[in-house]
This record gives C-alpha cells, sequence and structure tokens, in this order.
C-alpha cells in the first residue's frame, strides 16, 4: 500500500512538472515572439510524432509497429523512455494547445470568442499529458497506468465535440470555405478509422498511429489555415490594391461634329449658310406652340 502511495505521488508530481512547464510556455507574451512561433510549431506535430515512432521503434528490439501499442515506447522499462514521451508526445500535444491558443487570440481580436478554442487548448493540454509513462508489468494496478489511460481516452471526446465551432471561427476569421471544410474532414477521419480496428484485427498498431497522426494532421491544417488569415489581413488595402494587374483604358475618339458658323447655319443636306437668324433659330431651338395661334382660330370661327 506504501508502494502504492509513493508512486501515486510521484505520477501526480510529473504531472505537476509537465504542467509548469506547460504555464511557462504559455506565459510568453506572443508579441515578443516573432514571426507566429506558436503557429509554424504547430506544423511539427505529425513529422516530430512519426520521427520518434521509427527512431525509439529501432531502440527497441522485438518492437513492432503493426501489434504493438504506441505507448510501450514510452511505458517503464524501455530505452530512453522518458525522451520519447517528451519529444513524441509531450512537444506534439503542447503544438495543438499552441495552435488553439493562436486561435483563441484571433478571436478575441474580433471579440467573437467561443468555447471551441478554449476546449482545444485543454484538449492540447491532456494530449500533451498521455507522456505520463505507462506501466505495463502491474498494468491498471499502477497509477501511472491510470493516469496515462485517462489521457488517452478521454480528451479524444472533447476533440470531436470542439471541431464545428472551431471550423465556424476560421471562417469568420476569413478563411476559405474548402479550407473549413478539408480541417473539419481531418477532425472526424478518426473515427472512420477507429472502425477499422473490427477490419485490420492483425494490425492494431498501425490503426492507432493513423488516428494519432490524423488528429496532428488537422491540428497542423489549422495552423496554416490561421497563418494564411493572419497575412491577408496584416496586409494593407493599398498594398493588395497596387498588387493587382492595371487596367488599359481605351480612349474612344469623339464623334465628328459639323463646325457651326456665327453668321448663320447649314440647311440639311448643304453647306450653304443661311443669313436669316430667324431661319436659324427655327431650326437649331425645338418648335414651340405660339400663343397667338389660339387667337387666330377663334377670329375664324
Amino acid at each position: 500500500m506504501r508502494d502504492v502511495a509513493l508512486e501515486a505521488r510521484s505520477s501526480f508530481v510529473r504531472a505537476d512538472t509537465y504542467l509548469v512547464i506547460l504555464t511557462i510556455m504559455f506565459g510568453i507574451n506572443s508579441t515578443e515572439m516573432r514571426n507566429r512561433t506558436l503557429l509554424r510549431a504547430g506544423l511539427l506535430g505529425a513529422p516530430l510524432f512519426i520521427l520518434s515512432l521509427i527512431v525509439f521503434g529501432r531502440l527497441n528490439p522485438g518492437y513492432s509497429h503493426a501489434h504493438s501499442a504506441v505507448s510501450r515506447l514510452g511505458a517503464f522499462g524501455a530505452p530512453m523512455f522518458w525522451v520519447f514521451d517528451m519529444v513524441g508526445l509531450f512537444l506534439p500535444g503542447l503544438f495543438i494547445a499552441g495552435v488553439a491558443v493562436e486561435l483563441r487570440r484571433a478571436e478575441a481580436a474580433r471579440e467573437a470568442v467561443t468555447w471551441s478554442s478554449g476546449g482545444l487548448i485543454a484538449f492540447g493540454l491532456m494530449q500533451s499529458l498521455t507522456a505520463i509513462p505507462a506501466d505495463f508489468q502491474r498494468m491498471f494496478q499502477s497509477p501511472w497506468t491510470l493516469a496515462h489511460t485517462f489521457f488517452i481516452t478521454i480528451p479524444v471526446l472533447l476533440f470531436f465535440a470542439v471541431i464545428p465551432g472551431c471550423g465556424g471561427s476560421l471562417l469568420r476569421l476569413g478563411a476559405l470555405l474548402p479550407s473549413v471544410r478539408l480541417f473539419t474532414l481531418l477532425g472526424y477521419l478518426p473515427i472512420a478509422e477507429f472502425l477499422l480496428y473490427g477490419v485490420a484485427k492483425d494490425s492494431p498498431g498501425l490503426v492507432q498511429r493513423l488516428m494519432i497522426i490524423t488528429v496532428h494532421a488537422s491540428s497542423a491544417w489549422l495552423a496554416w489555415v490561421l497563418i494564411r488569415t493572419s497575412r491577408d489581413s496584416a496586409t494593407p488595402t493599398s498594398k493588395r490594391l497596387t498588387s493587382l494587374p492595371a487596367k488599359r483604358e481605351t480612349i474612344h475618339p469623339a464623334p465628328h461634329l459639323p463646325n457651326r458658323k456665327s453668321d448663320g447655319c447649314s440647311l440639311r443636306g448643304s453647306g450653304d449658310p443661311v443669313s436669316s437668324p430667324t431661319l436659324c433659330a427655327r431650326t437649331s431651338a425645338p418648335m414651340q406652340a405660339s400663343p397667338a395661334v389660339p387667337r387666330l382660330l377663334h377670329s375664324y370661327r
């Protein structure tokens, strides 16, 4: 009983250490970070996880990526398990939380903060805490294994719940509809991949890796869309207008007008001027009814 208490205390100490590192990382002001560091780091989650699988899989003799769980690379007794936990699990989860932080900051700039961005931050933090090593010797009798299993299973439901809200935030931030649809597809794709467990019974490890990589890929795509939208919003309107190709305006010549002389006007069909100013005025001005005409007709009645 005393050993279990000591292990539980040490597991919580390690979890608290991870949380302290998270607090220090996110306590840095984003204005002091150059070139959107959190968003650019979010692009590295999936490659870092895949690289860690390859390197540490070779360090474990007899390890099979098709049959063995990912947790065995970071479990107690594995070669350099704590390095895999930090590089392969903790940092990629931290990158997801970093992308969610930038999404929430973008929402705050538009005064449209949603719970989905906060839920994605919580998911990233819990995903990073899967770095707590499991104990495959004692399995669920060890608090380490219980903590590891909790942070693997429960946060996935939260991830699926925040996908629609994050997609709506991207639309309000000016992202294109196809980009938002691709983010939503990547977010829900692990559900379809989970169903492969019934088909690929001989390769459960591959299905697990595919689901984790898809989650990191959706976070990376979210980071990329935020980078593109922030670039477009930061570009001044005048600069965007000057970058457009200039239109060539076609100048049409004015229609030819006949020259009118000041001493008369021209008859239609001939160029002889008429010297009578009365006739010129009648032909150039619109015809108006004279007030004397009604009186003249009245006198003939």
